[in-house]
């Protein structure tokens, strides 16, 4: 019989076709592969931020990107490549730099209440009840 998992790791999972609960060693390597996972993760981030940092290898696109007053990091010239299809009508592209230009929809839908929306945090017992009152007044019977 195998030995249960800790708390936190006992959970049900399918092997050989039946169910059983995970033993603490089938836990402990589940942790190792998963910190390992995210240590390599981590260095392609990093690695990925490091090489869109670096100065654009083509002599012309670093000219470019001078005469727009942009540094010339790789990241800039994806930036001004992205730019270029939007202009020419790529949808996708226009997106991609509105959302990093300006905030993201959900982070608008978040901020800006809907439409007709009533701001009712101010309002005291009294005025809540007058907009109630006068809601029902207003709708027909």
């Amino acid at each position: 019989m195998a030995k249960e998992g800790a708390e936190g790791c006992a959970r049900m999972t399918k092997k050989g076709g039946g169910r059983h609960r995970l033993t603490q060693e089938e836990c402990r390597r589940g942790g190792v592969s998963s910190g390992r996972v995210r240590r390599r993760q981590r260095a392609f981030r990093e690695s990925v931020r490091a090489i869109l940092a670096c100065e654009v290898p083509d002599e012309e696109l670093r000219d470019k990107l001078g005469e727009l007053g942009l540094d010339t990091t790789v990241l800039n010239a994806i930036h001004a490549a992205v730019f270029e299809k939007a202009v020419r009508g790529d949808v996708t592209a226009a997106r991609y730099l509105r959302d990093m230009a300006e905030e993201s929809e959900q982070e608008r839908m978040e901020r800006t209440p809907p439409e007709g929306f009533l701001e009712l945090s101010g309002l005291t017992d009294d005025e809540l009840r007058q907009i109630a009152f006068a809601e029902e007044a207003s709708e027909p019977s």
